[in-house]
This record gives structure tokens, C-alpha cells and sequence, in this order.
């Protein structure tokens, strides 16, 4: 292997593993220390990912599942107040009125 230059003409990699040894060019001793596994970290985080997706995805479905309930609630409130006539509908506008006036100044929404 004896060449002009000592990477043969190939780009420099210099090897952090070993350290020098006076009769290879490339090192000797291996000096490499792995670092420590971080399996347990890994499994620890994809564990509490997995939990916080499975109680999102409960929160979401309970979330849903009140909207329809109240959406049902205005709906047959709606239903009976119409059914009920014009004097029906002229009660439940001044009690929608009075709780508008009663939450006060800018707080028409609930």
C-alpha cells in the first residue's frame, strides 16, 4: 500500500475511535465508549404519548358527544316553543331577553 500520499489519493477520515498506535497508520487500541441506552427514556415518552392520545381521543368523543346532546336540547326546545303559537314564541323572546339584560352590558353570548 505504499502510495505518495497516505489516503491514496481518497478524501482524509479521521477515526475518533482509536487512538494512535506508532506501527498502523489507521490507529490501534480502541478507545470507543458507547453511551448509555436511553431505551427507557424512549419507552417512557412513547408510553405517555400513548396515554395522552387515548385521553384526547376520550375528551374529543365526550366534547362531541355533549355538542349533539345540547344541539338535541335546543332543538326540542325550539320544536315545542313553535308548537306552542305566537304567544308561545312572544314568552320565551322577553325570558331570552331578560337573561340578556340580567348578564349584562357586552355579555350577550353565554
Amino acid at each position: 500500500l505504499d502510495h505518495h500520499s497516505d489516503t491514496a489519493g481518497r478524501a482524509p477520515q479521521n477515526l475518533k475511535r482509536t487512538e494512535p498506535v506508532r506501527w498502523c497508520r489507521t490507529g490501534g487500541a480502541d478507545t470507543h465508549t458507547k453511551l448509555p441506552s436511553r431505551r427507557e427514556l424512549h419507552d417512557k415518552l412513547m408510553t405517555d404519548y400513548h396515554k395522552a392520545k387515548r385521553s384526547k381521543a376520550r375528551e374529543v368523543t365526550k366534547s362531541m358527544k355533549d355538542m349533539v346532546k345540547a344541539v338535541k336540547e335546543v332543538e326540542n326546545e325550539r320544536l315545542h316553543v313553535l308548537r306552542g303559537g305566537s304567544t308561545s314564541i312572544g314568552k320565551t323572546a322577553i325570558e331570552v331577553m331578560k337573561d340578556i339584560e340580567a348578564r349584562g352590558p357586552g355579555r350577550h353570548t353565554q
